[in-house]
């Protein structure tokens, strides 16, 4: 397994998203780690929806603006994500279980 693959499966041990969300949220734990903020997440979550909403059928969607523009209730929502990208960071910093010869 790759570094890629591997930040992905600690990932995935701590939240399930869809394959978007997981994407973006991968390069956080790759790029950011467990320097990972609110806002990270936020503009990784509104990448992700701007590419998949239907806008046609729904209009904009009400959480796809600045992170400083959101009440303090929705910015606080994505704090699950942040400890979850921060734990799979820090676990990607220890050995792995089975080396590979």
């Amino acid at each position: 397994m790759n570094y890629v693959g591997r930040a992905r499966l600690e990932l995935s041990k701590r939240i399930k998203v869809g394959k978007g969300l997981m994407r973006v949220y991968t390069v956080l734990v790759l790029v950011k780690g467990e320097e990972t903020t609110l806002a990270d997440v936020h503009d990784a979550w509104a990448v992700s929806v701007d590419e998949t909403w239907d806008r046609e059928r729904f209009g904009d969607h009400r959480s796809v603006v600045p992170f400083d523009e959101l009440s303090p209730e929705t910015q606080a929502k994505d704090q699950h994500y942040v400890d979850a990208i921060r734990a799979a960071a820090r676990a990607l910093r220890q050995p792995l279980d089975d080396p590979r010869p």
